[in-house]
């Protein structure tokens, strides 16, 4: 028996063994907007299926104008997830997770199977890996007591990271245009909301880092608990709107697009990608040790 090479494989599985919990992470993606356009939908789809992510989150807005009747739009809408299987899979596991948009009814989204929600509700909350998600539904000002229950809580103390996603935006500079939602902002600010994703305009919109309605950072590295980021990944395949650059913007254009987000324990990056992969924006946040 080689015993050198036996101490070697030993010592490098007891390493492995005891790697620190930050090298294993969650990677999720966030997009929204998908309606109207099915090939765009596609595009942005057969983007996101090349990341291979663990878990798929979309800001609303699904299927509307795919088909005459609701039922040919949600056949449609199925297809296109289903054609990659690295999507078909998260989607038939309850890992491809949506907040309701303006073009559709609670039933038309709570109907679709596989279900798109958890608890067949369409605001809810849930962990996976090292985070703790609330879907916020289509209007993020009617749920405000929901999020502060659900960040309130034990599972939500345990997250390293905490993420809300809903349609309405909190601030953008798109054609439906948004300028901060205070009662939001001080929960999102007392329960240090790493980031919060939306949709709704139809275009990628990135804020600085803000606490209290005021930009507290405005790098590309930055603190976790310090504030939060609020982003619009709203160009799933809808049609594309104009876009701005207001007091809060970080970084904002026109285009198909969606966030990839990788955690660990001690970090959070997010890159907005085009379909092609290529990257629009990039940042990271780093936790404190604890």
């Amino acid at each position: 028996m080689n015993f050198p090479r036996l101490r070697f494989l030993l010592a490098f599985g007891l390493n492995f063994f005891f790697l620190p919990q930050s090298t294993f992470a969650l990677h999720f993606v966030v997009y929204g907007d998908a309606r109207t356009f099915p090939k765009k939908h596609q595009e942005v789809v057969d983007g996101i299926a090349k990341v291979k992510p663990e878990l798929i989150l979309f800001s609303g807005d699904l299927w509307d104008g795919y088909a005459l009747k609701t039922e040919g739009c949600q056949k449609k809408f199925k297809s296109i997830l289903l054609k990659n299987p690295e999507v078909a899979k998260l989607l038939k596991s309850n890992r491809y997770l949506v907040s309701r948009g303006n073009h559709e009814e609670v039933a038309e989204l709570l109907s679709f199977k596989p279900t798109l929600v958890r608890e067949n509700k369409e605001v809810y909350a849930f962990s996976q890996g090292n985070a703790f998600f609330v879907s916020l539904g289509m209007d993020p000002k009617l749920s405000l007591n929901f999020l502060d229950s659900a960040l309130n809580s034990d599972e939500a103390k345990r997250a390293k990271w905490k993420f809300i996603f809903s349609h309405f935006p909190t601030y953008s500079s798109g054609d439906h245009g948004a300028q901060g939602s205070p009662e939001l902002e001080k929960l999102c600010d007392k329960y240090h909301v790493d980031i919060a994703f939306h949709g709704h305009d139809h275009t990628y919109e990135r804020t600085q880092q803000i606490f209290s309605g005021a930009i507290v950072d405005s790098t590309d590295l930055l603190k976790k608990q310090k504030g939060t980021v609020y982003i619009v990944s709203g160009g799933g395949g809808a049609p594309l709107y104009k876009v701005g650059h207001n007091w809060w913007t970080h970084y904002s254009e026109s285009t198909l697009n969606f966030c990839d987000i990788v955690t660990t324990d001690s970090s959070a990056t997010v890159t907005a990608k085009l379909p092609d992969g290529k990257a629009i924006d990039s940042f990271t946040i780093h936790a404190s040790i604890d």
